[in-house]
């Protein structure tokens, strides 16, 4: 019977070092604004684990609120090295829970382009 293979689990964090380092700084996440302010890759590591595992807990606390929970955690994972432009569609889905109805929240989106 198969399992999981953990064979490059040692090579991870330098990947995502390297990747780091290549696209962090034209990226529109925690990552660019710090390396864009002077920051260093190390620093990145620091800031993104520190406000991810900040974000885990400001959602553990709220697990009682389905919505805010949600949103935590999605914004726990825009607080990684690399994010991609068309990761923020994922905004919508706290964005209509919160808002249904058309209101100037709904705008919001249009700020980031």
């Amino acid at each position: 019977m198969g399992g999981v293979a953990f064979d490059g689990v040692e090579g991870y964090p330098e990947l995502l070092r390297r990747n780091a380092s290549e696209y962090a700084e034209g990226g529109t996440s925690v990552a660019a604004l710090v390396l864009n302010v002077g920051g260093s890759v190390g620093l990145i590591t620091v800031i993104s684990i520190a406000a991810g595992m900040l974000a885990v807990v400001a959602a553990w606390h709220r697990r009682d609120d389905d919505l805010a929970c949600f949103s935590w955690t999605v914004a726990a994972a825009f607080l990684v090295p690399i994010v991609w432009v068309h990761y923020y569609a994922l905004l919508l889905v706290p964005l209509a829970l919160a808002t249904p109805h058309l209101s100037r929240a709904w705008l919001l989106p249009f700020l980031t382009t």
